[in-house]
């Protein structure tokens, strides 16, 4: 048994989940977790100087019963800092399967590496360590333990950012459809701000931080009413199904985003992270930024024009 990963909650659960019904959920979760997985429980952020309460735990059921999960509601907390994290764990035969359905930032923000950096990292290192652990080298292989999320950032109630946020993660799209259906959406988003993207070159989308770098030097007002540049504004009004690892075990989105994490705070990391990039990839990206520079002059020009025009009126006392 996980007497580390048990230990933990007890000594953070709130006040109220002391009933019988909490205590079983959890024992029977963590009788199939390794226990040296359990070192790494990716809710004990301690070793990262922040604190975990509990705040809740439920049992799921899903596949018409065949099968249980765990509901945990955190809070995760530092001095300048505050999360709130409900997570669902799924496990059948040793895999897990871990759906993140919410990872809002309540207070703070501002650490260095994002928080939601800090937190994949550990929950990959868990999953990776439960698979070795408990399951043999095919079944890691081909049925991976796996996380799953929703990115949103079209939420128009709150400043939602996780379409974004989760791209530049390294979290991959959930099937080939919903890439392809993004490419589509993308093509239509470039094109009703002036920028016409060959079919033939969405090819070289393949995965979500792909969209969130684009830059082509077109920049377009994003939904928090910033200057962005075309695949960041793309991605900030956007929504999709979120998995890790990536499709066909390609560890090319999980590469960008350590460097994304380890550049963190540079104000020169959009242009840093370039190099993370494919080769295919970037030449298309300058091809385009080439394409439509004396597009980006005028736009310049004409709110140079603009703000030139408004301060002589000012002056005039018009």
């Amino acid at each position: 048994m996980a007497d580390r990963l048990l230990e933990h909650i007890r000594q953070n659960a709130c006040p109220g989940l002391e009933r019988a019904s909490c205590k079983n959920d959890i024992y029977d979760f963590a009788d199939e977790i390794s226990p040296l997985a359990a070192q790494n429980w990716p809710l004990d952020l301690s070793a990262e100087g922040y604190k975990t309460s509990y705040s809740d735990i439920s049992r799921t059921v899903v596949q018409a019963g065949l099968y249980s999960g765990i509901l945990l509601k955190t809070d995760i907390t530092n001095d300048r800092s505050s999360y709130e994290a409900i997570t669902e764990w799924q496990l059948l035969d040793g895999r897990l399967n871990v759906k993140i359905h919410n990872l809002y930032c309540r207070q703070g923000g501002g650490e260095n590496p994002p928080f939601a950096g800090i937190f994949l990292s550990r929950l990959r290192t868990f999953l990776r360590q439960q698979d070795k652990e408990m399951r043999t080298p095919a079944e890691c292989r081909y049925d991976p333990s796996q996380i799953e999320l929703s990115a949103v950032s079209n939420n128009e109630e709150i400043s939602t950012r996780g379409s974004y946020v989760w791209a530049l993660q390294g979290m991959d799209f959930r099937s080939d459809g919903e890439l392809a259906e993004m490419r589509a959406d993308f093509q239509k988003f470039a094109s009703k701000n002036g920028v016409t993207l060959a079919t033939a070159d969405l090819k070289l989308f393949k995965y979500p931080f792909h969209f969130a770098m684009f830059d082509c030097g077109v920049r377009v007002k994003d939904k928090h009413n910033g200057s962005s540049p075309l695949g960041k504004a793309f991605m900030l009004n956007n929504i999709w199904a979120g998995t890790w690892p990536a499709r066909k075990n390609n560890p090319l989105p999980e590469k960008f985003a350590a460097a994304y994490n380890r550049l963190a705070r540079n104000p020169r990391r959009r242009q840093l992270l370039q190099k993370f990039l494919e080769a295919p990839f970037l030449r298309m990206q300058r091809r385009y930024a080439n394409k439509y520079a004396t597009l980006n002059r005028r736009r310049s020009l004409s709110v140079y024009r603009r703000y030139a025009a408004l301060k002589l009126n000012r002056l005039l006392g018009f």
